[in-house]
């Protein structure tokens, strides 16, 4: 099978989830039903914390404040934890459904036994991307000042740099002109995310297979899963990308779902007001965002995870027959 061949990826994965070793359906709803809770326990705790958090005024209380405001800046990271080690059981799933293996519960929770590896590879590929951020500022903002629309950056800072102390040469810049130079830098924002998106997008499809290789290595290692990773999508980044765009309504979805959940500071600024307080209006749209978010992943989700195991599977390198040893007339046969 080729990569480049999506109706045949597509094909090929519904005949495997149709003749599944195990039962997908129930190993999802584990699944859901654990995201799911864990994000409603996690925004929960969290507006809790962010309540004590404001009736502990005063110097006495600074201990119990600050131990507050770590709890609730670990919480997010728990979770995230959390949900690694069950996304990599997940494709461990999908991987096992295209080769005809046996799936069970265990092979979800499978996937904690190579978190460690997993969490290696997110970190290192967590520095590549901000190195890529950092690559796209300083190109951005040289842009941006060799552009026209720089004018009113210059129309607002060059009096502020005048006026700043000609014996200490420090800048003395009031709210107002804060805010002044923040719409001027506006588009060189867009500039340096341009770039960055034009740097990000074709190296994050480089490790697009690193999980992946982490689930195949008998002993999983982080930099050689991003070595394999590269080494299958040279030549096929393309090819995923378009594998992509035939899934774009999964993605839509999936967009609908951020775009919910982020409604409390969407709607503001549409001009929407509705007749409840904040944490209310938080809660309602994040309760409707993960409501979607389940029953878009429960009709789909097995569906395209088997098709990006499928694609893995195509990528892989065939194995090349033996060829047959010539025969020594000379040789004894007895």
């Amino acid at each position: 099978m080729n990569i480049r061949d999506r109706s045949a990826i597509h094909q090929t994965a519904e005949h495997s989830l149709a003749n599944a070793k195990g039962d997908p359906k129930k190993i999802l709803l584990i699944y859901l039903a654990i995201i799911t809770g864990l994000s409603l326990a996690v925004a929960g705790v969290s507006i809790l914390l962010s309540n004590r958090i404001a009736d502990t005024g005063g110097l006495g209380n600074m201990g119990l404040r600050s131990v507050l405001s770590t709890a609730k800046s670990v919480l997010p990271l728990v979770q995230s934890v959390i949900l690694l080690g069950l996304e990599m059981g997940y494709c461990t799933m999908a991987l096992n459904i295209t080769r005809g293996e046996p799936i069970s519960n265990d092979t979800l929770f499978g996937g904690f036994r190579r978190f460690f590896p997993l969490l290696r590879a997110q970190i290192l590929l967590s520095f590549l991307y901000f190195g890529l951020g950092l690559l796209a500022v300083y190109p951005g903002a040289y842009i941006f000042l060799m552009l026209p629309i720089s004018e009113g950056f210059y129309e607002v800072f060059t009096p502020i740099m005048e006026s700043a102390s000609q014996l200490t040469g420090t800048l003395t810049i009031d709210e107002a002109s804060m805010i002044a130079v923040s719409e001027a830098m506006e588009p060189a924002l867009w500039i340096m995310g341009t770039l960055f998106l034009l740097l990000f997008i074709p190296t994050h499809y480089r490790y697009r297979m690193v999980t992946y290789r982490l689930i195949d290595q008998s002993r999983p290692g982080a930099l050689r899963a991003m070595r394999e990773s590269r080494a299958l999508m040279h030549r096929n980044r393309f090819a995923l990308f378009r594998l992509d765009l035939s899934l774009w309504w999964f993605y839509a979805l999936q967009g609908l779902t951020v775009v919910l959940c982020y409604g409390d500071m969407l709607l503001p600024m549409l001009g929407i007001t509705l007749p409840w307080s904040d944490t209310v209006n938080y809660f309602i749209l994040l309760c409707l965002s993960l409501l979607l978010q389940f029953v878009v992943y429960y009709l789909f989700m097995n569906r395209v995870t088997v098709i990006y195991a499928t694609a893995y599977g195509a990528l892989l390198p065939k194995e090349q027959p033996k060829k047959p040893e010539p025969v020594n007339p000379w040789q004894n046969p007895y």
